[in-house]
């Protein structure tokens, strides 16, 4: 029973994460017109990690080198490749179809899970694997519309980063050597920043 509180704050939290996520492709289909894709991106999150460093202790800067490293490769994967990736193939896909491709993670991470992390999924889970891939089938049953060959090109990118971006994240939380906090802001800051860097070579200063 004291579990049941923790539970439920946990789905709601999961919730509004699913509302605030599902609602970014709306908003960045909005801000395309404005801005370019890898600005937007850079922006976002560098921001982001801006509002979270007033918070953030001394000893989160006081990583191993080779926990830095990691820091690296997470921000990397989600923010530079991963959400770098995603909102450049926003320009060519519409708000609807970027959100329904995010459901192929489940299915990469579920197959990395299983190579690397050895976690085998239960029935249940494997039958929303493959209802999720059946349900893929029959969106894009209708063919592609000119340009969104390119868009699902770069989404594979996208997938690529969220991935891994997945798998590393979940050692990381298992070996419990690294604080939540600090594993959320650290990869925003290298990964946004490094985003922002790229998106002002080839996109010039936003104004």
């Amino acid at each position: 029973m004291p579990e049941q509180p923790s539970r439920f704050w946990a789905l709601f939290e999961a919730l509004l994460v699913s509302i605030v996520w599902g609602s970014s492709f709306i908003f960045v289909k909005l801000a395309l017109t404005e801005l370019g894709p890898l600005t937007i991106g850079g922006l976002r999150y560098f921001l982001g990690f801006a509002c979270l460093l007033p918070f953030l202790r001394r000893i989160s800067f006081s990583l191993s080198r080779s926990q830095w490293v990691r820091m690296a490769l997470l921000g990397f994967c989600a923010y530079t490749l991963g959400n770098g990736a995603l909102f450049w193939a926003l320009q060519y896909l519409p708000a609807t179809t970027g959100s329904f491709l995010m459901s192929a993670i489940t299915i990469t991470v579920l197959l990395g899970a299983i190579f690397w992390l050895r976690e085998i999924p239960s029935r249940l889970q494997a039958v929303g694997v493959f209802t999720a891939i059946a349900g893929m089938a029959l969106f894009f049953s209708r063919g592609l519309a000119p340009g969104e060959s390119l868009g699902l090109l770069l989404f594979t990118l996208a997938l690529l980063g969220f991935t891994l971006f997945g798998l590393l994240s979940r050692i990381a939380a298992i070996e419990r050597k690294i604080d939540i906090f600090t594993l959320t802001a650290l990869p925003l800051a290298i990964g946004g920043g490094l985003l922002l860097i790229i998106a002002i070579i080839l996109e010039g200063i936003p104004r």
